[in-house]
């Protein structure tokens, strides 16, 4: 009899406590979602945006370049909407950069910039007199001065990026070599299933 009772106690107290775990299961907590970037213009399509939409487009556009992209609109469409569409991306405040990213995003801005200031000058010129052509020439020298120095120190980051790059993987193939047969032997326990009881916990 105490048998039975032993044995009718031991059920019942693994049916309540497997029904209060199952109960009370625990949720994993869920990673928020990455901020989303919804444009309000389609980017292959801005040609045939409206003049209301280009002009929302321009008020986040800095004042001193909305004066440089419609000299460039007045020769060349084409370009003045690729520039167009480009601010649109350099302009995006994207959160979270670390300093890198956030240096780099910058540099893009400038050499936008410069790129809109060279372009707007050229077209300047062509419809320029002869007496100032001189003058607008020398600042197009000067711009173009400055857009070098930007592209050149872009060039210089990312090969300083490919250095460290190349060092972690000079890294990784001499601890690799060193360790040849231990990642051999680990792979051959997994192939074979034998690592099932290896585990830490």
């Amino acid at each position: 009899m105490k048998t039975i009772i032993k044995y009718s106690s031991a059920i019942l107290f693994f049916l309540l406590t497997t029904n209060s775990f199952s109960q009370s299961e625990v949720k994993e907590p869920v990673a928020p979602e990455p901020p989303r970037y919804d444009f309000e213009f389609d980017f292959e399509d801005f040609p045939k945006m409206s003049e209301e939409e280009e002009k929302k487009i321009l008020e986040t556009v800095k004042e001193d370049l909305k004066n440089e992209l419609k000299e460039i609109k007045k020769v060349n469409k084409n370009k003045y909407y690729d520039f167009l569409r480009q601010s649109q991306f350099t302009n995006m405040n994207i959160p979270f950069l670390v300093k890198r990213e956030r240096e780099q995003h910058e540099r893009e801005n400038k050499i936008l910039e410069a790129e809109i200031k060279t372009e707007a000058l050229a077209a300047k010129y062509a419809a320029a007199n002869q007496p100032d052509k001189a003058k607008i020439k020398n600042q197009l020298r000067e711009e173009l001065n400055k857009l070098f120095d930007e592209k050149e120190a872009r060039r210089q980051q990312e090969v300083a990026q490919l250095q460290n790059e190349l060092k972690e993987l000079q890294s990784s193939l001499t601890a690799r070599q060193k360790n040849k047969s231990l990642i051999i032997e680990r792979r051959l326990q997994e192939l074979l299933e034998e690592d099932e009881y290896l585990d830490w916990d």
